[in-house]
């Protein structure tokens, strides 16, 4: 009787130590679920730039904080957060940051009209105009396709009036119901198929220029449905 006694003394005390470790860990763990992690960032246009008073809306708790005068921007939110930038002027992005970290940058584009530039200084996200226009000026020159995945996307984002229809490139609609109607490729030159546009490294590509069938002329009836031009910064295809 005695040995039943503590046998059962025995397994209340070890019922007890099991039930208040599990009290102890679910504490740790909802302290731990609970804290919130802190989040810094910068918004900028041309990667250098700041973008001051954008809206910077968290997806999680649609908390909404602005950018400072050097467009710099804090809260503090779960361990993995995404967020919505958006400013006058310019083209939303979204983007998921690195908690605890100054290496969270935002880029925003500048939409590509006067009036968009205009209404971006206009509503105060960018302090000094000059440096805005020059910055403008100098990616006209030396564009940046780095950011897209291939030149097909470049091609439908720069030119509104062209499509990607087929596996080829069609510029200002249709002209022929049964014949063919994709563009011309030429690269560094060089007369290639609609693949080639997904093979190139878009870090390579100096210059995209669209030739409408108007433009077209000095490449007879290969050029009858227009001809995206391309040059890369070498010069030559390997």
């Amino acid at each position: 009787m005695q040995i039943s006694v503590a046998n059962q003394n025995y397994q209340k005390m070890k019922n007890l130590i099991v039930y208040g470790l599990l009290i102890l860990f679910s504490s740790l763990f909802s302290s731990a679920y609970s804290q919130k992690t802190s989040y810094l960032g910068q918004v900028l246009v041309f990667d250098s730039i700041p973008v001051i008073n954008a809206e910077i809306t968290v997806f999680s708790s649609k908390q909404i904080v602005k950018s400072d005068s050097e467009g710099y921007f804090s809260f503090e939110g779960e361990s993995n957060e995404k967020v919505n930038v958006s400013a006058n002027g310019f083209v939303a992005n979204s983007q998921d940051l690195i908690g605890d970290s100054i290496s969270n940058k935002v880029i925003l584009q500048i939409k590509n009209s006067k009036k968009y530039r205009k209404l971006a200084v206009e509503s105060g996200h960018i302090k000094d105009p000059k440096q805005l226009l020059a910055a403008i000026q100098y990616s006209k020159n030396n564009p940046d396709y780095s950011r897209y995945t291939n030149a097909v996307q470049i091609i439908t984002d720069k030119y509104p009036g062209v499509s990607v229809e087929y596996n080829g490139v069609i510029i200002r609609g249709r002209r022929s119901l049964n014949g063919p109607n994709e563009a011309l490729i030429e690269i560094d030159g060089m007369i290639l198929d609609f693949s080639s546009l997904s093979d190139l490294a878009t870090s390579t590509i100096k210059s995209i220029k669209i030739l409408s069938p108007g433009e077209s002329g000095m490449y007879g009836s290969r050029g009858a449905n227009g001809v995206v031009v391309i040059k890369t910064k070498k010069g030559t295809r390997k």
